[in-house]
């Protein structure tokens, strides 16, 4: 999770919670941006290639390999206030890209 959370944050984005084994991120909170969307695209390209660095030492270490899948999207959102503690993002743009996440092909992206 440490190394995917680098890449979110390195991209302008912040990891609203952990879902099990999954990582909701956001962009334009609590700062938009006019970029935010290709931000968002950037940064999962760039998971995706920090996961491909971090199998090989994996696999050469541990014998094993991990897969992810990536769905993101964009919209308007309700969200709480950071400040006061609020760590909430909702929204249907928050439910498609979770569903989008779960049709990915493991490591793939879906827009």
């Amino acid at each position: 999770f440490a190394e995917m959370r680098r890449v979110l944050e390195d991209h302008g984005g912040r990891v609203e919670k952990y879902i099990g084994d999954a990582v909701m991120a956001v962009f334009g909170l609590p700062r938009l941006h006019e970029d935010d969307a290709l931000r968002a695209v950037r940064a999962a390209h760039g998971m995706k290639l920090a996961l491909e660095t971090l199998n090989d030492e994996l696999e050469r270490v541990f014998g094993v390999r991990l897969v992810n899948r990536t769905g993101v999207n964009t919209g308007e959102v309700v969200a709480g206030d950071p400040s006061a503690g609020q760590r909430l993002v909702v929204g249907d743009a928050v439910n498609v890209a979770a569903r989008l996440e779960q049709a990915a092909p493991a490591t793939e992206v879906l827009l």
